[in-house]
């Protein structure tokens, strides 16, 4: 940030008189450079200041005034060098000694200056400005208190002006004397109620005591008195953003951007304005900007860093913050956001070590105690983490989420009453903690009072609506209650809210166990334990699932289901006869796209991929990648990564399951983190088919794209049309690949919409007929394809039929031959 202190350097020249010794053509040369300066003519007085000293070389006053014009020019070093001359001809010269020291606090020398601005003093005491001067010189050096004695001694000597009672304020403020400050703004602006510095540097005090209203009308007054000063458009910004008023924070910085464009810390701001905003391409490419201007900004990498961890690209988020620390090895809050990284990656180890070094660094770090707890809690280390989040409130008692998390330590260990204390403290201080309500509610719950549980957990949801997990634990409280339709209703929610909860499909198969759908409960017991594999070691796991088999095993036809459930496969492929091993390579790259960010998650993308790729397996691929939920730019790497493997492969399949959308006639794969406000944004936030053709180009013999993306698209109702004749469809446009040995299958025809399935656990239409054909052995690919397409139509009533287009040429393709 721009400097909130008043840097205004006196600059009196202390009443200089013109010697009678002059001969007269120098002292009109001298005069005229006087005249010349006076009007910021700088380089027409320095010619007059030369020619004065030619005719009088030994006039200490012409290089005095010479020197002030190099300064007033920002020409220091040649400004110093006519001071020292100035010196060695008149060494009780107080003026010189004052101004060779502004030169050298220009330079940031500024033990120099300090050096002269004694000496000047010891020539005239009584001169205030010199003291003002001196006492700038000592706040750069952080000496406020050295700073706030020289202020205190110009005030003696009388010079009653803002500028004074502005930088004692700023003095004040630095040391955390914010009453103080405030109270020397104050009567600055008694003296002259139009000084914008004093307005400003009080709004800044003010901020500093979050007093935030009261920031920003100073600033809108120094604004109303300085339109142009970027710094109060700056910390006006800084103001809005501590409110959370983001929008209004990025306008002040875009002003401040316009007066100031090359002022690093600017693009900083607002950078953290628009990750505030979940903005988080926008914060990336302003902290880029950022880092152009000032390449060792250790801010800036940390910002960066900041930014990519909220996009969950960790790896990048590590690699700022490592390159933040290398320029600043002491930077506490690096470390600590290196640790947030290392704990979303699941390396708890790493973290602690982080937070530890953070801590050493600055120890009155509530925030660092309180992620170290967290890390410890991840662990399991339940005692270490209860200890860091009492540390944490020690240094910070109103701390909200540092009670939550301890409650939730507490829950943990099973101290349901200890936990439910911490989240009502919680409560105290943050009424609105969704986090706050569902934890007690959680602990409610295990102790039974199942009425105020529910009450808690509907008030979590009417404060968060999108929160997941209430919707668990209040199931689970309506189970308990005997409620079974609500508690399933609320289940559901859970696993469409997060598809990887295996809690929630837990519970919900104990909920259907209840109902007596053992078979329904037994597949969500599958998913449970594929999501979360330890759960095998879990007793109510092993007594419901061992429930659920034994119900299952008294009715006719039920060994299969009974026998699959260790496995959690959502479409059951029939027993086939051995199949020929393949002496081709198979290469797969399998996506499911289903935790959209921006509109509501799908029920089955995730689990069809998990399904396809299974069968891919079975079908005898040499590697099957799975990845579900990219982001963009996880996307783009998957793709590149694949085309390697595809270059080297006989066969590349890629199966994507998930939002897609066609604009002006071409089809994109929509990541998770795609927002498409507009039309134009599809091309800078989703993947073309093109790039996905491109990655298995290099295959030798068969190279197949399978695209169940043809869902209806829900971006589609929120897109603005920035190009009125480009076209946004409902569905995908038809292809035509260009090489012979390329398919393209849809799981709807190009205008058409596909489904996604009804119903949880399942799987789409398109992504079960797809499994249950692929298992076949012996069905060449195109009539594989033609099994698909009436499955389809069957089973959707013939509202959703595949289509492929591309040509094979004469060659068979099968998946699995006999």
């Amino acid at each position: 940030m721009h400097q909130a202190h008043v840097l205004m350097l006196v600059l009196g020249l202390l009443g200089l008189a013109t010697s009678t010794a002059y001969a007269l053509d120098a002292t009109d040369y001298y005069n005229r450079g006087d005249a010349f300066r006076s009007k910021g003519e700088y380089d027409r007085a320095i010619a007059d200041y030369d020619q004065a000293l030619r005719l009088d070389p030994k006039s200490a006053v012409a290089y005095t005034h010479r020197g002030l014009a190099f300064y007033r020019k920002g020409e220091y070093d040649r400004a110093i060098a006519d001071y020292d001359q100035a010196l060695r001809l008149d060494p009780k010269s107080a003026v010189a000694y004052t101004h060779r020291g502004l030169a050298f606090y220009r330079k940031g020398e500024y033990d120099r200056a300090i050096a002269d601005y004694d000496q000047a003093l010891r020539l005239d005491p009584k001169y205030a400005n010199i003291y003002i001067n001196r006492g700038l010189a000592f706040y750069r050096k952080g000496e406020y208190d050295r700073a706030i004695a020289d202020y205190d001694q110009a005030l003696r000597l009388d010079l009653r002006d803002a500028v004074v009672y502005t930088n004692r304020g700023d003095a004040f403020r630095s040391k955390g004397e914010y009453d103080r400050a405030i109270a020397d703004y104050d009567q600055a602006l008694r003296f002259n109620p139009k000084y914008p510095y004093a307005y400003r540097n009080r709004g800044d005090t003010f901020q500093s005591k979050g007093e935030y209203d009261r920031a920003i009308a100073d600033y809108d007054q120094a604004l109303r008195l300085n339109p142009e000063d970027a710094a109060a458009y700056t910390h006006r910004g800084l103001a809005f953003q501590s409110k959370s008023e983001y929008d209004r924070a990025i306008a002040d910085y875009d002003q401040a951007l316009r007066l100031d464009p090359k002022y690093a810390n600017i693009y900083i701001n607002r950078g953290y304005a628009f990750r505030s905003k979940g903005e988080y391409n926008r914060a990336i490419a302003d902290f880029d900007q950022a880092l152009r201007l000032d390449p060792k900004s250790v801010i800036a990498y940390t910002g960066r860093g900041d930014a990519f961890r909220s996009k969950g690209e960790n790896d990048r988020a590590i690699a700022d913050y490592d390159q933040a620390l290398r320029f600043n090895p002491k930077y506490a809050y690096a470390y600590r956001n290196r640790g947030d990284a290392f704990r979303n990656k699941g390396e708890y180890d790493r973290a602690i070590a982080d937070y530890t070094q953070a801590l050493r660094l600055d120890p009155q770090s509530a925030t660092a105690y309180n992620n170290r707890g967290l890390a410890f809690q991840d662990k399991g280390e339940y005692d270490r983490a209860i200890a860091d989040y009492d540390q944490a409130l020690r240094l910070d008692p109103k701390d909200a989420a540092a009670y939550t998390n301890r409650g939730a330590a507490f829950y943990r260990k099973g101290e349901h009453d200890r936990a439910i204390a911490d989240y009502e403290e919680a409560l105290r201080l943050d009424p609105k903690s969704a986090a706050a309500y569902n934890g007690r509610g959680a602990a409610l719950n295990k102790k039974g009072d199942y009425d105020r549980a529910i009450a808690d957990l509907d008030q979590a949801l009417r404060l968060k609506p999108g929160f997941t997990n209430p919707h668990y634990h209040r199931g689970m409280a309506f189970r308990h209650k005997g409620d079974l339709d609500r508690a399933l209703a609320d289940l559901n929610e859970a696993v469409r809210l997060n598809p990887k909860y295996a809690d929630a499909y837990q519970e919900r198969g104990v909920t259907f166990q209840a109902r007596g759908e053992s078979d329904r409960a037994l597949a969500d017991l599958a998913e449970a334990v594929r999501l979360k594999p330890e759960l095998e070691a879990d007793a109510t796991f092993l007594k419901v699932r061992g429930e659920a088999q034994a119900a299952l095993a008294s009715r006719p036809a039920a060994a299969a289901v009974v026998a699959a459930v260790q496995t959690p496969p959502v479409v059951h492929t029939p027993a086939v006869s051995a199949v020929t091993p393949l002496t081709e390579t198979r290469v797969a790259l399998v996506i499911g796209n289903s935790a959209y960010a921006a509109v509501a998650p799908l029920d089955n993308p995730a689990r069809d991929a998990n399904a396809i790729a299974r069968s891919l397996r079975e079908a005898g691929f040499k590697t099957v990648q799975l990845k579900n939920d990219l982001r963009y730019d996880d996307l783009r790497r998957a793709l590149n990564s694949f085309s390697a493997e595809a270059d080297k492969a006989d066969w590349a399949v890629v199966y994507y399951a998930g939002h897609g959308i066609e604009v002006g006639g071409v089809n994109y794969l929509v990541p998770v983190d795609a927002r498409l406000k507009t039309d134009r944004a599809v091309q800078f936030e989703a993947i073309p088919l093109d790039q996905v053709l491109g990655s298995i180009e290099g295959a030798r013999k068969l190279r197949l794209v399978i695209l169940d993306a043809c869902r209806d698209n829900p971006f589609l109702q929120q897109m603005t049309r920035t190009i009125a004749a480009r076209s946004v469809g409902r569905g995908l446009a038809k292809v035509e690949p260009e090489s012979s040995g390329t398919l393209v299958a849809f799981a709807a025809k190009h205008g058409q919409v596909a489904l996604d399935g009804q119903g949880s656990p399942g799987n789409s239409p398109f992504a079960a007929a797809l499994i249950k054909n692929i298992a076949k052995p012996g069905i060449e690919i195109r009539k594989m394809f033609g099994l698909v397409h009436d499955d389809v139509l069957a089973g959707t009533g013939r509202k959703q039929e595949p289509f492929v287009y591309g040509a094979l040429g004469g060659d068979d393709y099968f998946f699995r031959a006999r």
